[in-house]
C-alpha cells in the first residue's frame, strides 16, 4: 500500500465518528481535528481521479506535521479514556514476550564420519524487537548467534527481510533492510566463524532459481576460481539468484570475507 493511501485511509479512520467511545466513557467524545480537501483531479485514461488529500504526500511539510500532531493528539484523548485498555496493554506484552521461533533449515557440511548437520533458524526473545539468525551444529550442538540485526539499531528499525544458507551449511547469504525500506543491502556471512567475517555486496533482493533451489552456492563460485568467473567457468553457479535494481548481475562475485 502506497504513502498517500495508507495516509487517506487513516485520516479517515481518526475522523470516523466513534459512538461507543462515549457510551463506553460515560462522556462526550472529543471531536476530530478539521482535514483539508483540495480540488485536485487527475485525468487517468479517460477517467476523472479526484485526489483532495495529496498534499498530506509532504511529510516535511509544516503544515502535514501540524496535521499529524493534531491527529495524534485526538487518538490519543480518544483512545486513552477506554476502559481496562492498561489491563489489555499488560496482557498484550505478556502475549508478545513469549518470543517467536522460526522453522529450523538443515545443511550437510563435512565429509565421511565427519558429516553432520548444521541447523539455521531465527528466535526472538522477550521484548527484542527483531528475531535474531541462529546456527546450531547437531541437534545437540550449542546455539551461536550468528545474525542480530538488534545490535544495529535499538529502536529495531533494522529488519533481517531473508537469509538463505549454502548448500554445504558453510556461508549464509541474508539481507538487512532499515527504517521499513524493505530495500535490503546484501551480505555474507561464514556460519563457521560466526558474525566477524560478513561482507556488503550493496542493494539486492533475493529471487530464486530456475532449477527451484534457492542456495547461495548458485551465487558464489568454487574455491579458487576467479572472483569474476562466469557462469561457464565454476561448477556451483547454475543461477544468477541475485538481483539488484535496475540490472541482475550476470556473473558470480566471491564475497570478500571468504
Amino acid at each position: 500500500m502506497n504513502r498517500a493511501r495508507t495516509l487517506r485511509l487513516l485520516s479517515a479512520w481518526l475522523l470516523a465518528p466513534w459512538p461507543w467511545v462515549a457510551s463506553v466513557s460515560g462522556q462526550a467524545a472529543p471531536k476530530p481535528p478539521p482535514t483539508r480537501r483540495d480540488d485536485v483531479v487527475d485525468t487517468l485514461h479517460g477517467e476523472a481521479v479526484p485526489d483532495p488529500y495529496r498534499w498530506l504526500e509532504d511529510e516535511a511539510s509544516p503544515e502535514v506535521q501540524a496535521w499529524t500532531a493534531a491527529q495524534t493528539a485526538y487518538a490519543r484523548a480518544v483512545l486513552d479514556r477506554l476502559p481496562d485498555r492498561e489491563a489489555l496493554a499488560k496482557r498484550l506484552w505478556e502475549l508478545y514476550e513469549i518470543g517467536g521461533l522460526g522453522t529450523p533449515v538443515a545443511r550437510p557440511h563435512g565429509h565421511g564420519k565427519a558429516r553432520a548437520w548444521r541447523y539455521f533458524y531465527t528466535r526472538r526473545d522477550g521484548k527484542q524487537n527483531q528475531p535474531v539468525l541462529y546456527v546450531r551444529d547437531g541437534v545437540n550442538g550449542d546455539d551461536r548467534a550468528l545474525v542480530d540485526v538488534n545490535a544495529l539499531a535499538a529502536d529495531g528499525t533494522r529488519a533481517l527481510d531473508w537469509w538463505v544458507p549454502s548448500e554445504d551449511g558453510a556461508l549464509v547469504a541474508y539481507g538487512i533492510s532499515a527504517d521499513g525500506s524493505e530495500e535490503s543491502v546484501l551480505h555474507v556471512r561464514d556460519a563457521r566463524t560466526g558474525p566477524t567475517s560478513s561482507s556488503a555486496r550493496g542493494p539486492a533482493r533475493w529471487r530464486g532459481c530456475p532449477t527451484g533451489a534457492p542456495s547461495i552456492t548458485h551465487a558464489i563460485p568454487r574455491r579458487g576460481a576467479s572472483p569474476t568467473a562466469r557462469r561457464s567457468t565454476t561448477d556451483r553457479c547454475s543461477c544468477t539468484g541475485w538481483e539488484r535494481p535496475r540490472r541482475t548481475i550476470r556473473r558470480c562475485s566471491a564475497p570478500a570475507a571468504i
